[in-house]
C-alpha cells in the first residue's frame, strides 16, 4: 500500500506554526490516517494476506514510516520508485 496524503500536507502562509512544525503535524495526521486505511484491510482481508505501507510525500518525492515488514528491501526507496507498475 503506497498511501499518499493529500490536502493535509499543504503549507498554510497565514498559519501561526513554523512550516517545519506544520510539516510535523501534517506527517503525524498521515501517519494516522495510513493506519486506519491499513486497519480496515487487515479487517477485511484478515491474516491471509501481508499488507505493508508506506507514505509518500508528493512535495520532495520521498517515502516514509514503513510499516508491516522488517526488511527495508521490500519497500520502495524513493517515489519514483513507490510509482512503479
Amino acid at each position: 500500500l503506497v498511501y499518499i496524503p493529500t490536502a493535509t500536507y499543504a503549507l498554510r502562509s497565514n498559519s501561526d506554526n513554523t512550516p517545519g512544525k506544520q510539516r510535523q503535524r501534517a506527517r503525524a495526521d498521515g501517519k494516522k490516517r495510513r493506519t486506519q486505511v491499513v486497519n480496515q484491510l487487515k479487517h477485511l482481508l484478515g491474516d491471509s494476506v501481508p499488507i505493508h505501507a508506506i507514505t509518500l510525500d508528493f512535495d520532495d518525492g520521498s517515502v516514509k514510516q514503513p510499516e508491516g515488514c522488517e526488511s527495508s528491501e521490500l519497500f520502495p526507496k524513493d517515489g519514483k520508485d513507490a510509482l512503479k507498475g
